[in-house]
């Protein structure tokens, strides 16, 4: 399914993450290395638990998004 996508992804996992083992996220990636950027937190759990690590994550995701709106606007 991933090595089928056409868009980018994104993936955000927390390597203390005790829902989801972090070798689900390398899985992904490695699935569709052309497509797929991964995003591993050091200390973050499941749930980005502390305000710090919710805020490193925003601002990954935002300046993902940023990136992915330049490679795609005229």
């Amino acid at each position: 399914m991933v090595a089928e996508l056409r868009v980018p992804l994104l993936v955000v996992h927390g390597d203390q993450d005790d829902t989801v083992p972090d070798s689900e996220a390398y899985r992904v990636r490695e699935a569709g290395p052309e497509r797929v950027n991964l995003a591993v937190f050091d200390n973050a759990d499941h749930m980005f638990s502390t305000a710090d690590l919710r805020e490193s994550a925003a601002q990954r995701i935002a300046a993902w998004f940023s990136a992915q709106y330049e490679k795609t606007s005229i």
